[in-house]
């Protein structure tokens, strides 16, 4: 389905545990634009490949109410609501998360390097990149990029 249906139905969704979550159309069209598949019709129940306690964080920042601030998460799984929030492209989670990750930069600059990268975050790269040069080794660290990104790694390790 490439837009929404004239009329707002319930969206049901299964994650890998089997618990089900529901939404609107609506909500989940202007809040998770990549939440649900193209070829989507109702009423078919969607699989997603995240744990229950992944969406079910995540669909608090897509239904009505007060987002989670994410403070006492663990980084383990700040990283893997980060990862579903920007798979979904639910963008106000991807704030709230962007925000925590920041205060890890010093602690996983790896991680927050990486996740920079991946995901277009150059905030995260220009502010990382000098603690892995001296933390990491090229070694560790260029088999972890992707391909398109690893010559300029070297060439800023080369300048470094």
């Amino acid at each position: 389905m490439t837009r929404p249906p004239a009329e707002d139905v319930t969206v049901e969704f299964e994650c890998q545990d089997g618990r089900r979550f529901e939404t609107t159309s609506k909500q989940a069209y202007t809040k998770a634009s990549a939440l649900i598949p193209k070829d989507w019709a109702p009423p078919d129940v969607i699989h997603l490949s995240e744990s229950s306690y992944i969406l079910e964080t995540l669909f608090m920042f897509i239904k009505p109410g007060r987002h989670p601030d994410l403070r006492n998460v663990s980084f383990d799984t700040l990283a893997r609501i980060t990862k579903a929030a920007e798979k979904y492209l639910v963008i106000s989670a991807v704030t709230i998360c962007r925000e925590r990750m920041r205060s890890f930069i010093g602690l996983l600059p790896v991680h927050i390097f990486l996740y920079g990268v991946y995901y277009d975050c150059t905030e995260f790269v220009d502010k990382a990149a000098p603690l892995v040069v001296t933390k990491e080794t090229l070694e560790k660290v260029v088999p972890l990029l992707p391909v398109d990104y690893r010559l300029t790694w070297v060439l800023f390790l080369s300048v470094s």
